[in-house]
């Protein structure tokens, strides 16, 4: 399997395990995009996308925004038009590996997007991301698309699938 996801509930780790794991890996050309929280006040109030592409040096778009009810509300534009030149960018650019922390339910209306993701997965460059545990018709597509490996995250078991995760790197980076 080229591609891994690591999946579960928030805050368990995922991004956490990806960042020290590639830290395994030195001079590792890595392209693709984090989605980070934005705090106001030490309120979080949104999430932007941050390309991992070193000629990127603009401000970062927000994917979502909490409105005043609480509800987020998506920006699909920002996935249609930012996340699109992230991911052509990186796919032109035939890194050793392409980073997509993380994907979700933001993107459920960046149909131009979804199928930029898909192409990633189905390139020969290796895929490594976090996939959200929710069911939506693109994230079971991603999940389903060949060379996926899925591994599930938990507080119980984070440390022996950190080990598994460096392992699938070794094989699919060397």
């Amino acid at each position: 399997m080229k591609n891994i996801f690591l999946t579960g509930p928030r805050q368990v780790g995922k991004s956490t395990a990806i960042r020290k794991a590639l830290a395994n890996f030195n001079n590792l050309d890595l392209r693709g995009f984090e989605t980070l929280p934005v705090f106001e006040k030490e309120v979080l109030t949104g999430f932007i996308l941050e390309s991992l592409n070193p000629a990127d040096t603009y401000p970062q778009p927000y994917v979502g925004r909490q409105k005043a009810n609480g509800f987020w509300q998506a920006v699909p534009q920002t996935f249609e038009e930012f996340g699109v030149k992230i991911l052509k960018e990186a796919l032109a650019a035939k890194p050793d590996l392409i980073l997509m922390d993380e994907l979700g339910f933001f993107e459920s209306e960046a149909l131009n997007f979804q199928k930029q993701v898909l192409k990633c997965l189905a390139s020969p460059i290796p895929v490594l991301g976090v996939i959200k545990p929710l069911s939506t018709p693109f994230l079971k597509a991603v999940r389903s698309s060949p060379g996926v490996l899925i591994l599930e995250i938990n507080k119980e078991n984070r440390e022996d699938k950190y080990q598994e995760l460096v392992k699938h790197l070794e094989e699919v980076l060397s």
